[in-house]
């Protein structure tokens, strides 16, 4: 993860500000009045106020199967959920702000990349070129690339705590991927949560003030007990 640059980061957000701003947004998510409102359709967690769908989940279960083939559906989804969907939508409370201005910088070099194959003149992240296997690469990036066409510039993806721009330039059809599998990259992160602000921190201290509860019993199961 890269520094985000002070010129579009509001109030140059330090560490210890970063941190009073976040527990600022989670007093504000903690303080509801009254009976949870009704689950959406498909909602099977809620974390804080908004909730993970069922699908936001499954849609890496096949590829979290192919490190774990030996593992059931409960797992491969406890797995997705707990490494990938529930780190993301706990970053995503934290700054809001931040986060608003982070998604316009992504959609300025989406915008940049998908018309004019590079990134804006002065664009404060980097390029970044990346080749290995799935801890090479990194878990979120390898589950991501698989089944993406070659050469293209995806949509504007996100990790906890930074939007992603990723194309594949390497990479085997998406039915012949597994554990070991190999893939050649290249992306640019536009963060909202700096890596000297410690991002992993920050959300595991925010997952241990919010609450976070299973919709359905069969849920209840998947999302680990100290999670809740």
């Amino acid at each position: 993860m890269h520094p985000v640059e002070t010129k579009w980061q509001p109030d140059n957000v330090c560490a210890a500000g970063l941190k009073a701003l976040v527990l600022i947004a989670l007093g504000a998510c903690a303080q509801q009045d009254g009976e949870a409102p009704a689950p959406p359709q498909g909602a099977v967690i809620g974390v804080g106020p908004t909730w993970i769908l069922e699908q936001e989940v499954d849609r890496w279960v096949d590829t979290v199967a192919l490190l774990e083939p030996l593992d059931t559906l409960p797992s491969w989804r406890r797995k997705a959920l707990t490494n990938l969907v529930l780190p993301r939508k706990i970053a995503a409370l934290l700054v809001p702000a931040e986060r608003r201005q982070a998604r316009v910088q992504a959609e300025r070099a989406h915008e940049a990349l998908h018309t004019q194959g590079s990134l804006p003149e002065g664009f404060p992240e980097p390029l970044i070129s990346a080749t290995g296997y799935v801890y090479e690469v990194g878990l979120e990036r390898w589950i991501m690339a698989r089944g993406r066409r070659l050469g293209e510039w995806s949509e504007i993806l996100e990790e906890a705590g930074t939007f992603l721009l990723m194309r594949v330039l390497e990479a085997p059809e998406e039915a012949d991927w597994h554990a070991r599998t190999t893939i050649r990259i290249e992306y640019v992160h536009v963060p909202y949560l700096r890596a000297e602000d410690q991002p992993g921190l920050l959300v595991e201290q925010a997952r241990e003030q919010l609450q976070i509860w299973a919709v359905t019993p069969e849920w209840e199961w998947i999302l680990p007990q100290y999670y809740q």
